[in-house]
């Protein structure tokens, strides 16, 4: 591909960006920017939320709710 194609409108034009929040690692208590769209389940542990993602999993602190809160910021609409 050469350099024109990606100063071009028509090569932004479908790009989407990443649907990313901030998350607790379980294990160093470093927040971590987590792709959601990488991911294949979240699962509440006993201490702990496993992320499983297409390249492995990832404990951390937040609960579901709080995932949950932060992958959809804004209030749902009313059915």
């Amino acid at each position: 591909m050469s350099g024109e194609a990606f100063a071009s409108p028509l090569f932004f034009k479908n790009f989407k960006m990443a649907h990313l929040i901030t998350v607790t690692n379980s294990d160093t208590k470093e927040d971590i920017l987590f792709n959601l769209d990488t991911v294949v389940s979240i699962e509440q542990g006993n201490h702990n939320t496993v992320i499983t993602t297409r390249w492995g999993r990832t404990m951390v602190k937040d609960s579901l709710e709080d995932i949950l809160e932060k992958a959809n910021p804004l209030p749902l609409a009313p059915k």
